[in-house]
């Protein structure tokens, strides 16, 4: 059985790990965890600038599956909570490079929460490999729920599907250092996300969010190395109270980008932040964080794009499994 489990982890790397990533880039992906729907989206970027006068369109699909089940049967008396949902998110946005030292993005967010086709493989999957499956067998299969309980109130219920165009997020960009004789290139940005639905559903009851973050590039013979940290003011969301609620978070990431061969790369980023959150519900306050494994093919000499798979990193606080693919293109 361990041998056949290394295989299948193998095959799963070469599926995703293959084949080209000649652009040193963090992989996309979405937070696809329900109560982070309401907030901004802080993808993992490079430091370097879009080039000067010219327009990058890019979309970033991610498609995954939520299941957070703790009841009092299962050891807390304070707390009830029940988030089963699969997620699909879209961003369709453009980069701009305004000159040397400036760029700006723009995205429309669209949101979506489901019942979903997942369930079922997830449990299998879980077994293979000997991973926690999170009581999901106590639960039947495509369910849809959003129900948050402490020892004060109801937070949380909603067991309606989700399907919005939920935010416009615009980022400008400014280069701050690129190294002539050093491979280290620094750039800061702001970030200000603007709700489009705000009233039509519970998790998206929150306002505006704002940002200040920072990119840093490396690079050492065949390993490029990205990281980006920031500070950002979030709303609180309609269905907290001010007490449930910590409105500075940080938001961080680390890729590693391996050039293996010219046409074989691994990637892999760590992408999170800290919770907003202090409910009593660990799995919400604690901070929330993946792991993005994959590759960027590259099409042509102005079009990649990106296939990945994003695994909860550590916290139990994060979307279980999710994939991931992000296509762009250059316009000059």
């Amino acid at each position: 059985m361990q041998s056949i489990n290394r295989f299948v982890i193998f095959i799963a790397l070469l599926l995703f790990s293959y084949p080209v990533a000649l652009l040193a880039d963090p992989l996309k992906s979405h937070n696809l965890h329900p109560l982070y729907a309401a907030f901004a989206q802080f993808q993992p970027r490079s430091a370097a600038l879009q080039k000067p006068e010219s327009a990058r369109l890019y979309l970033i699909q991610s498609y995954g599956n939520n299941f957070f089940l703790d009841t009092e049967d299962g050891g807390n008396p304070e707390i009830t909570a029940e988030l089963d949902s699969e997620g699909a998110y879209t961003t369709l946005g453009v980069r701009y490079g305004f000159g040397n030292r400036i760029d700006a993005s723009a995205a429309v967010l669209l949101t979506s929460h489901f019942p979903g086709i997942m369930d079922g493989f997830l449990q299998w999957y879980h077994g293979l490999f000997g991973f926690p499956n999170a009581d999901r067998e106590l639960r039947p299969d495509y369910g849809l729920q959003f129900y948050l309980e402490n020892s004060d109130r109801v937070i949380l219920n909603e067991d309606d599907p989700l399907l919005k165009i939920s935010a416009l997020q615009v980022e400008p960009r400014l280069l701050l250092f690129k190294g002539e004789r050093i491979p280290l290139s620094l750039s800061a940005g702001s970030l200000i996300k603007i709700p489009l639905n705000r009233a039509s559903h519970d998790l998206l009851s929150s306002g505006i969010d704002i940002a200040l973050r920072l990119y840093a590039d490396y690079a050492v013979s065949h390993f490029s190395f990205n990281a980006s940290v920031g500070a950002a003011y979030l709303s609180t969301p309609g269905i907290l109270l001010e007490s449930e609620f910590i409105h500075i978070v940080l938001p961080f990431s680390l890729t590693i980008d391996w050039q293996f061969h010219p046409t074989l790369a691994f990637i892999g980023t760590i992408n999170g932040t800290t919770s907003p959150y202090k409910t009593g519900y660990i799995r919400a306050d604690r901070f929330n964080s993946t792991f993005t494994f994959g590759s960027r093919f590259v099409l042509s000499p102005d079009s990649s794009l990106e296939i990945s798979m994003s695994q909860e990193f550590l916290t139990f606080a994060a979307t279980d499994v999710a994939l991931n693919l992000v296509f762009s293109k250059l316009v000059e």
